[in-house]
């Protein structure tokens, strides 16, 4: 059997086969032929899906129409430039606005004789009753309720029978209470004193002597010192060291090489002095301020061998740093410790304006230990180095005047005896 014939490859031209194809070829429809077919078909295919929709329908639609396989089209994203409020990020809350600002009231801590305990003996507070003030001091100081009284004039409640001496007691009660007390005396608006002064008038108004009516007032001199004391022992001190001052004519270097050198270091706390600014520096608060912050305040020489920074230096509890033993190992030996590193460092002027030597590094190096014992003898000295009221006839420390008398009186002594003077 012979196997089905098979068609041989032709040209698409039309030539006839030639002579030695014979009659026996197959006829072969050209390539534009097939084109056309199928291009009919597709054409045939769009316009029955076209006329199978309702309403006609959009070409593009039917072509393009996304499958639930096909990714997204371009054109069905939106970007929103302005998002609803709901998409909005929250806004930055404002600072709040200080409502204490040119109104906070530093409290001071005081002794309690000069306030509570003065009511536990109550009828000693107006001895020429039999009942004092007893029924007065009930109450924080508003006295008993007056429940009805005065022939109906009063209500039940919220009416008490208060004294006119007793101001003292409310006061201090509203104070602990008040909303904007504050802990830092440099930012209070004014200062409250909690010392019940009518009170302790009244247990001695009718004493003769001057000296036992007016010894609780006098007191306060020495609480407030201690007071004082307490406050410096506690201030938080985030510099290392400071100067409060300005340049100098004719007092050498050292100031304008301390200047620099503190302006460089970002351990320095530098109040400058000079220009616009020298008005700030008689401002005895912002002086104190700076002082209190900083555990060393640096002094050099001021007009004198000496500087009065050095005294507001030492009332702030800060250690101060001398370039010179003139400005005050050797002027001030009746008040200061001969101990002097005990409670001063000294670096020579000479190390600061010839060798440049740091004096953060120099102060750095003193170990916590020590500062913190430097430091608790600086406030030790306060005391030593402030003067009493003039018109307190009694005061329970010793004060400049004190030492300044008692070192005079010695002296004397020693020389009626024939002993050398003992000056260190």
């Amino acid at each position: 059997m012979k196997p089905p014939p098979t068609a041989a490859a032709t040209s698409d031209s039309d030539g006839g086969g030639g002579g030695g194809g014979g009659g026996g070829g197959l006829i072969r429809p050209s390539r534009i032929c097939y084109m056309a077919i199928l291009s009919a078909v597709f054409w045939f295919l769009v316009f029955s899906l076209l006329s199978g929709m309702p309403g006609g329908g959009d070409l593009s639609s039917v072509l393009f129409r996304p499958s639930s396989l096909s990714l997204p089209l371009l054109n069905s994203f939106t970007f929103d430039q302005n998002p609803s409020p709901e998409q909005q990020p929250p806004p930055a809350p404002a600072p709040a606005e200080d409502r204490c600002a040119g109104r906070y009231i530093y409290m001071y801590d005081m002794p309690a004789r000069f306030n509570e305990e003065l009511l536990r003996d109550c009828r000693a507070l107006r001895p020429w009753t039999a009942e004092g003030m007893c029924r007065y001091v009930a109450n924080g100081g508003m006295g008993e309720p007056m429940g009805g009284d005065g022939g109906g004039v009063f209500s039940e409640r919220g009416w008490f029978d208060t004294d006119q001496f007793v101001l003292d007691i409310i006061f201090h009660g509203r104070m602990k209470r008040y909303g904007c007390l504050t802990g830092d005396p440099a930012a209070a608006a004014a200062v409250f004193v909690p010392f019940y002064g009518s009170c302790d008038l009244g247990r001695h108004i009718f004493h003769r002597n001057a000296s036992v009516k007016d010894a609780l007032s006098e007191d306060l001199t020495a609480a407030d010192v201690a007071a004082w004391q307490r406050r410096v022992r506690a201030a938080a001190r985030p510099w290392l060291f400071s100067f409060a001052g300005g340049p100098r004519k004719g007092n050498g270097t050292i100031r304008a090489d301390i200047i620099r050198q503190c302006g460089a270091s970002s351990r320095c706390n530098l109040f400058h002095c000079h220009g616009a600014a020298a008005s700030g520096c008689n401002a005895p608060g912002a002086v104190m301020r700076v002082f209190e912050s900083s555990r060393f305040c640096l002094e050099p020489r001021g007009d004198t061998m000496t500087r009065r920074s050095t005294f507001d230096a030492i009332l702030a509890g800060c250690i101060p740093v001398f370039f010179h033993p003139g400005s005050a190992y050797t002027q001030y030996t009746l008040h200061l410790p001969p101990e002097r590193g005990g409670w001063s460092v000294l670096i020579p002027h000479a190390d600061v304006t010839g060798r440049n030597v740091s004096i953060e590094e120099t102060l750095a190096a003193i170990s916590l230990e020590k500062v913190r014992s430097m430091r608790e003898e600086v406030i030790r000295l306060i005391p030593t180095v402030v003067y009493a009221d003039t018109r307190s006839s009694r005061v329970d420390f010793r004060d400049a005047f004190d030492v300044a008398v008692d070192a005079v009186v010695g002296r004397v002594a020693r020389r009626r005896r024939g002993e050398p003077d003992a000056r260190r």
